[in-house]
């Protein structure tokens, strides 16, 4: 368990691993919430005087083993790449390496792509110049982290990278991540989104 600054400059206390068999829900239990106020309160006393602003859970994938399964198949032209847990992140390339490492010696060599496309998104971190500080005249949809109707419209209507989802368009803007969490401009974001994304629209048919 540790305490970092994330990309978005608040600080994130975790992550727990807590094994479980659905493969669906993911949730945050009011005893392990108390465990990691704690755990957090323990290496920065500071942090007793702050609220707790959001609560993120997710799943990860998992094997009987400890370690990753990274393996060539070469019987059936496959190569496994599973158990990647949390490590994976930093692991990235070197598991990136080793895989085509893998390839090149089952399979033959790779020849690289004629006419690549290279998506470029938008700047997340606090480290660097976000997009709100160079729209002229662009309404902020989202306050608490100062994404603009344009940065919502850049990420819907992309040529190459559009956002598919809500969860994607939080990801690829910021937006609905602050301090509320969405309930002052869910409203405004879905509006602009209404068409774009699939799920708003079963969403919309099933409540009708």
């Amino acid at each position: 368990m540790v305490i970092t600054r994330t990309a978005f400059g608040n600080l994130l206390v975790g992550p727990t691993s807590e094994p479980q068999d659905d493969r669906e829900h993911a949730t945050v239990t009011e005893s392990r919430l108390r465990d990691l106020r704690t755990a957090g309160e323990a290496m920065l006393p500071a942090l007793a005087k702050h609220d707790v602003t959001a609560l993120y859970a997710g799943l990860r994938p998992a094997t009987e083993f400890s370690d990753y399964q990274i393996e060539a198949i070469p019987g059936q032209r496959w190569i496994t790449v599973g158990g990647i847990r949390s490590t994976g992140l930093t692991a990235a390339l070197g598991i990136a390496a080793h895989v085509l490492g893998l390839y090149t010696e089952h399979f033959g060599p790779t020849a690289p792509l004629a006419n690549p496309l290279w998506p470029r998104v938008p700047n997340l971190t606090q480290a660097l110049p976000r997009a709100e500080a160079h729209r002229d005249g662009d309404s902020i949809v989202c306050h608490c982290e100062s994404v603009t109707r344009g940065d919502i419209r850049d990420a819907l209507h992309d040529p190459l990278l559009a956002a598919g989802s809500l969860g994607g368009l939080k990801r690829r803007t910021r937006c609905m991540m602050g301090r509320c969490q969405g309930f002052y401009c869910s409203r405004r974001i879905v509006e602009m989104a209404s068409g774009r994304l699939p799920e708003l629209a079963a969403r919309t048919e099933t409540a009708a």
